[in-house]
């Protein structure tokens, strides 16, 4: 925490020097580029006057003022294909959140905001802290542990920049250090992605966008929250143009919430017990759960600095902080479901556009503590990424060829026992590298049509092989109101340090008196998973109002692994020799998600979307029952309908403003049924519907206040197996910009 402090006043002098060095040049609209002008926001075009406005509809030779907005204001995507174009054209199934939409619904947390978009299902482990998948395809196989519920198969960056864990995948979201005021918008593209953005964008990319540093005025804005569950929640900016080419911002962010209860599942016979019987359910107790009513507590604070001459170069330094502790689902080797993990680390991007080049380098480093009392899960990590594309671009032909080259550090060395080395998980420092070579192509034979093709060939240390993975699309906008894509796209996982790189051995007298040794190898030539995809989509805008997108998806995923263990006995010695290998396993997914973008006018707007699908796996090789479901009977030789990922979700989303100083927003959130079959047990999810509701005020020039009520609807439910309640939160907020 005094580390973090320091941190903080270095950002805060850094920013003040620069800005005690600006100039108090007045620079003319006149001189603006295109590009910046495309770039300026809704609330830089208000503080214009009309005759610099003039300016700018003359410098862009449209024909009016309306153009000139519609051409800013209109949404612009880039995940979808790395390159600037309107959703409309986009390549690939790809949503975007607006940080106004942000506001306007009021999630506390970018996984929450994640529910405001289509493909996306978000369930709740405990307050504050949820898991995400892209079109499911979670929780398989079936029958292993919780600990290996964590999506592996989704990539998350922030600014391009990858934030995927390594130990053994997926997002641990509450060690982000950007909060929500942070966020300009979301970019999601569901479908397989590994040939654009490598390896781990198997189901899709979730991309989030921060606001970049520049406000003609000095901009400061402060969110503030509280409500029940003792929930805390603070976001603070600073955010100004230091000259017409610099620029910097800085944020922080904080955030404390409790559980909806205390009491604690125990797996020995599925009950809920208080804190007070832990010293009977659980070893070393007191270093695991010192805090029972703890579900999450973070901050962050970044500082971000921008160069841009507003023709061919742009320049964006970024650097950041943040700590973490929740109690979540995760490790459950213990005797109860949820388990206190931690973090502090730190961060530091570059990224530049310079004429035709893009390059990025970042550095991330700290230390974590995956499950906070278990020997063995405390690791040093640092991850070094890197990549430079090069975008050529003549006539109808668009090429853009690259490299990129990565390196994972864990090292938990530091924090064994002496007199039991050999019990950890990896009992040194240990690496994963990738050095990858891409090129993407374009053409357009016709204004309407585009071909795209992207391959990427990824080399990793381990497994000592080549992942080819290709993307080809076609893309033809028959007229202004319709545009047709069909997509065949294949990717691949990338290798996570449990499967390669855990060397485990521990070794302990059992109560008959036997020597009984626990021995984990690693296994070095594990296949990565790899998915294909064929997908059509069909976006209709029947009306100028009212918008319509359809995507009919079908993929197939292979290349799963579990977990095998051996038992040889000899004399009073017993070994238990465990390693990971690829199964027969293979995934069927088909499925068909459906958007409608309904805006009335300027104060009423109606976003509908919904995705029904069916999973099926192949040669799934178990065989179980459950008492009184013959149905759920499993052989080998049988597929099987997979019931952990739900057949429907969606979600509605209604803004209106009946006044010139009130909004309203009402959000829901719907999945269906699920079943989980785990190593803890069998656990039934029944369909549930999220319904949330902002009310806002603005009482002096953009200064709000407002109610926020978050799951108001059967709110003593579960949504995620062996978890907490996902109860309600009612939140009074502030929000102030000056």
């Amino acid at each position: 925490m005094q580390r973090a402090k320091w941190f903080i006043l270095v950002v805060f002098l850094s920013f003040m020097s620069v800005a005690a060095g600006q100039t108090n040049d007045t620079i003319s609209v006149s001189d603006y580029s295109r590009e910046r002008i495309e770039q300026m926001s809704k609330e830089d075009l208000l503080e214009l006057s009309l005759e610099e406005l003039m300016l700018l509809v003359k410098k862009l030779k449209v024909s009016s003022i309306e153009e000139l907005y519609e051409m800013v204001l209109n949404p612009t995507v880039r995940s979808a294909s790395k390159m600037k174009e309107q959703s409309f054209e986009s390549p690939l199934s790809v949503s975007v959140i607006t940080s106004e939409e942000i506001e306007n619904a009021g999630p506390l947390n970018i996984p929450e905001a994640l529910r405001l978009s289509p493909d996306l299902i978000v369930r709740q482990k405990t307050n504050g802290n949820y898991d995400v998948h892209i079109r499911g395809n979670d929780n398989v196989p079936p029958g292993k542990y919780l600990f290996d519920s964590e999506n592996t198969i989704t990539l998350v960056m922030i600014d391009n920049r990858p934030v995927y864990n390594k130990f053994q995948g997926g997002t641990f979201w509450e060690s982000l250090p950007v909060g929500i005021n942070d966020v300009k918008k979301i970019e999601v593209v569901a479908g397989p992605s590994t040939a654009l953005y490598g390896p781990n964008a198997v189901s899709g990319v979730i991309n989030i966008i921060t606001n970049k540093p520049g406000s003609k005025k000095l901009n400061i804005s402060a969110d503030l929250q509280y409500g029940n569950a003792n929930t805390r929640s603070a976001e603070f900016s600073i955010n100004k143009s230091l000259t017409d080419k610099i620029s910097a911002r800085i944020s922080s962010n904080y955030q404390r919430r409790e559980r909806f209860q205390q009491d604690y599942l125990y797996f020995g016979d599925y009950q809920y017990y208080p804190p007070d019987s832990l010293p009977n359910l659980v070893v070393n107790h007191e270093s695991r759960y010192p805090d029972p009513s703890l579900a999450l507590n973070n901050y962050g604070v970044n500082a971000a600095f921008r160069y841009n001459d507003h023709k061919k170069v742009d320049l964006n330094l970024a650097f950041g902080h943040q700590e973490s502790e929740i109690q979540t689902i995760y490790l459950d080797i213990n005797n109860l479901s949820l388990t206190r993990r931690n973090s502090n680390t730190n961060y530091l991007d570059f990224r530049g556009e310079f004429y035709n080049f893009d390059a990025q380098v970042s550095y991330d480093f700290g230390k974590q503590n995956n499950a906070v009392g278990f020997y063995g899960y405390k690791f040093d990590v640092a991850n070094f990424q890197s990549k430079l594309e090069y975008n050529f671009k003549k006539g109808i032909f668009q090429l853009s060829p690259g490299v990129s080259f990565s390196r994972t550090l864990f090292n938990d060395k530091p924090y064994l026992d002496d007199s039991q080395f050999d019990n950890g998980l990896f009992n040194d420092e240990v690496a994963l590298e990738n050095l990858a070579y891409f090129i993407r192509a374009e053409v357009r034979p016709v204004e309407n049509l585009r071909l795209i093709g992207a391959i990427r060939m990824d080399d990793y240390n381990l497994p000592e092989k080549k992942y080819w993975t290709y993307q080809f699309i076609t893309s033809y906008t028959i007229n202004k109101k319709s545009n047709l894509r069909l997509v065949y796209s294949r990717a691949n996982r990338g290798p996570f340090m449990y499967d390669y790189h855990v060397d485990h051995y521990s070794q302990f007298e059992n109560q008959d008196g036997y020597t009984e040794a626990e021995i984990f190898n690693p296994n070095k030539q594990l296949d990565l998973i790899t998915m294909d995809m064929l997908e059509f989509g069909f976006r209709y805008r029947l009306r100028e109002d009212l918008m319509m997108d359809y995507s009919f998806f079908y993929n197939e995923a292979e290349n799963f692994s579990n977990n095998f263990t051996r038992t040889d006995t000899t004399g009073q010695s017993i070994q238990h020799i465990s390693s990971t290998r690829n199964i027969d396993l293979k995934s069927h997914q088909l499925g068909v998600t459906a958007r409608i973008n309904y805006v009335l006018n300027r104060d009423f707007q109606i976003r509908l979307f919904t995705t029904g699908q069916m999973t099926v796996l192949e040669n799934l090789g178990l065989d179980y029952s459950i008492e009184g479901e013959e149905e759920d009977v499993v052989s080998v030789e049988s597929d099987y309908i997979h019931r952990s990922t739900p057949s429907m979700y969606g979600g509605l989303i209604i803004n209106y403003e009946p006044g010139e100083n009130w909004r309203l927003n009402t959000n829901f959130y719907r999945y269906g049924q699920q079943k989980f079959y785990t190593v803890d047990g069998i656990t039934n999810l029944d369909s549930k519907t999220i319904m949330s509701l902002k009310v806002s005020y603005n009482f002096y020039k953009g200064n709000r206040i407002y109610f926020n009520a978050r799951n108001f609807i059967d709110n003593t439910s579960y949504e995620f197996p062996f978890a907490d309640e996902a109860g309600g939160l009612y939140l009074l907020g502030l929000d102030i910009n000056f």
